[in-house]
């Protein structure tokens, strides 16, 4: 799985059914509020994607970066760069509207994905270049 480094090496866990990924994978949030410090600044939770998700996902988080540097309400929801709702007098927050393609193309005119960077533990990697799956197949570099 790759050459020790001075991080802890990724560990491969095969869940026996599609519901307990997705369950791990809604959850892990919750590991950024662990009584653990070691938990907390260590294990990293990410879902199994092809070398293209990892691609797409990566330029989208770098878009959103760019994006939030003039007004902070852009995200990432299902899969497309969205507006961030806001809450309304009830508290509560409606899904946020996506940001149409030509729109999208007019607010990103100026990007460079090469001059913008995301962190690398938060962001679609683990840092160290190596890329795994939870699906048993090879990884794909």
């Amino acid at each position: 799985m790759g050459a020790k480094g001075n991080r802890p090496r990724l560990t491969k866990v095969v869940m026996p059914a599609s519901l307990f990924q997705r369950l791990v994978i809604k959850n892990s949030r919750a590991l950024r509020q662990h009584s653990n410090a070691y938990v907390r600044q260590n294990i990293f939770i990410r879902p199994s994607l092809t070398k293209e998700q990892r691609e797409k996902t990566e330029l989208q988080r770098k878009q959103i970066k760019y994006l939030n540097t003039k007004k902070n309400i852009y995200c990432i929801y299902a899969d497309k760069i969205s507006i961030k709702s806001i809450a309304d007098e009830h508290g509560k927050r409606p899904k946020p509207q996506a940001v149409s393609d030509a729109e999208l193309k007019e607010l990103l005119i100026e990007f460079d994905a090469n001059t913008t960077t995301i962190n690398p533990r938060r962001g679609v990697g683990n840092g160290d270049g190596e890329n795994f799956s939870m699906d048993g197949e090879e990884p794909m570099l």
